[in-house]
């Protein structure tokens, strides 16, 4: 009985497992990072601030764009305004948002980039 208890374990181990391995994982996109610059809730916000409160429609973020480390950047402004504990710097939100503010935020969108 305990040797079929243990084999039954191992096969929902091992099925949970490989089922996680074939989720799909998040689109990275500049339309996902524009969601994610509207969202009150971003890295765990406390408050109801969003990026765009200081930065509406994604104003002066251009120079920010620049910055070679920006997921530091944007993770200070999710740490202080925000008041939330930031993203992962590889994770697909890092991305998206980085990308959306490379891409000049909404006034780039709306030329396509």
């Amino acid at each position: 009985m305990r040797t079929s208890l243990m084999s039954v374990c191992a096969v929902v181990s091992t099925t949970c497992v490989f089922a996680g391995c074939m989720a799909q994982a998040p689109e990275v996109s500049a339309e996902r990072g524009k969601e994610l610059f509207y969202d009150a809730s971003l890295g765990g916000s406390s408050n109801s601030f969003s990026c765009a409160e200081c930065h509406p429609g994604g104003g002066g973020i251009v120079v920010a764009g620049s910055d070679s480390d920006l997921a530091k950047v944007i993770n200070r402004c999710i740490a202080g305004p925000l008041k939330g504990d930031g993203l992962e710097p590889e994770s697909a939100d890092m991305r998206s948002l980085v990308l959306y503010i490379r891409s000049g935020g909404d006034s780039g969108l709306q030329d396509g980039n």
